[in-house]
């Protein structure tokens, strides 16, 4: 793992104006991860309890509670998606599918407009191959995503796939036109695929 020398600010003035504590640390857990973050950096639950003073399992309870509010806490775990919650790709894919603009998710989730794409590309790859009928070992080979990553882009699949959410999944389909049908489309995908799926 690379080390990046990073500035977080763990008193602020305005920290004396917060009365409720849970708000406190809610507020400090959130300054100093975003701080890293914007600096190169991904803090671990652990750096936060041990920077804050606090137990990783206190730490681990207070951004569970501030991402059920929709905050996003980049945390080296969620971030590199090797932690056992919820994927940070997940919810920026939740964000789009219900109707936000790249604009709007990147405020919220202070990522890059072109790490945005790329998400809802390799979404958009997952759900016309699982239209085609390919299986979760394929899906893996063709795309590069882990198995976690693949896992819950269909449970985003699943819970989506309704009326009130059509007008983005068919923009989504139209990422890869179909103009020669489902067998030039899956050739498409593949040769998108970074080269991972070889004939």
């Amino acid at each position: 793992m690379n080390l990046v020398p990073v500035k977080i600010t763990i008193y602020d003035p305005v920290d004396c104006t917060v009365k409720d504590q849970q708000e406190l640390l809610h507020k400090r857990i959130t300054r100093i991860s975003n701080e890293a973050y914007t600096q190169g950096a991904l803090l671990t639950q652990a750096d936060i309890a041990i920077l804050l003073g606090e137990s990783t399992k206190t730490i681990s309870r207070h951004i569970a509670a501030l991402e059920k509010n929709g905050e996003l806490v980049p945390t080296r775990g969620k971030w590199k998606d090797i932690g056992p919650g919820v994927s940070h790709k997940k919810k920026i894919l939740e964000l789009y599918l219900k109707g936000y603009e790249y604009t709007e998710i990147e405020r919220k989730t202070r990522h890059s407009g072109e790490a945005i794409m790329r998400y809802v590309k390799d979404f958009a790859r997952v759900l016309l191959l699982t239209e085609d009928g390919f299986e979760d070992k394929d899906l893996r080979i063709i795309t590069g995503l882990s198995e976690k990553t693949i896992q819950e882009y269909k449970e985003l699949i699943e819970a989506y796939s309704t009326e009130e959410y059509q007008e983005r999944l068919d923009q989504l389909h139209s990422i890869f036109e179909k103009k020669e049908g489902s067998r030039k489309r899956k050739e498409t995908i593949l040769k998108t695929s970074h080269g991972r799926w070889n004939r």
